[in-house]
């Protein structure tokens, strides 16, 4: 009987062995599909959070091109704008020809004063007279604008009638850009009073 018995034990023993292999590995698979199910929400929720950040970022970038849109346009008007002022204010029939005058010694700035009078009179703004350490040998006056060269001979003209010998530069290529029509500055040489 132990001999009839025991095979039937064994294959007890071996379906309930069985069983619950089978029962942990459902109960294997069902976390697995639990935690699928999980993955498979979390992954959802990213993509919708993902989505809604590209449309932000989308939104933003088109935001941002209207404004730099807006911007340009500003910009080219306020240039404009600025550039129709300048011409008014710097259109050289408009603006008074200012004249700075430079020494290079003390002694020089009566001749300067006298000259300076005389401009002021003839219609010509002149600031003042700055001594400088250095400056040409002989006595200069000096333009920036092609289209101030007139007014340069008729300043000329005023110092020579006063006495004083200037020779005439014209330093458009170099300064034309930077300065402001009917600009002109007197360099008293150094030789100033001697021979010219």
């Amino acid at each position: 009987m132990i001999l009839t018995t025991l095979p039937v034990v064994v294959a007890l023993a071996l379906i309930w062995l069985t069983s619950r292999q089978v029962s942990r590995a459902r109960s294997e698979l069902a976390e697995l599909v639990d935690s699928t199910a999980f993955l498979h929400d979390e992954i959802g929720a990213r993509l919708e959070t993902l989505d809604a950040a590209r449309q932000a970022a989308d939104s933003l970038s088109a935001q941002l091109r209207a404004y730099e849109e807006w911007v340009a346009r500003r910009s080219e008007r306020a240039a404009d704008s600025i550039s129709a002022t300048a011409a008014q204010q710097f259109d050289a029939g408009s603006v008074t020809p200012r004249i700075y005058i430079h020494i290079v010694e003390e002694s020089q700035r009566q001749a300067a004063k006298a000259i300076q009078q005389k401009l002021e009179q003839a219609g010509f703004e002149v600031p003042g007279i700055e001594r400088v350490s250095a400056g040409p040998r002989r006595s200069e006056l000096r333009y920036f604008k092609s289209d101030d060269r007139d007014g340069a001979e008729r300043i000329r003209q005023v110092v020579d009638d006063q006495g004083t010998a200037l020779d005439v530069r014209d330093l458009t290529a170099a300064y034309g850009a930077s300065t402001r029509p009917g600009h002109y500055e007197i360099w008293f040489g150094s030789a100033f009073g001697g021979p010219p």
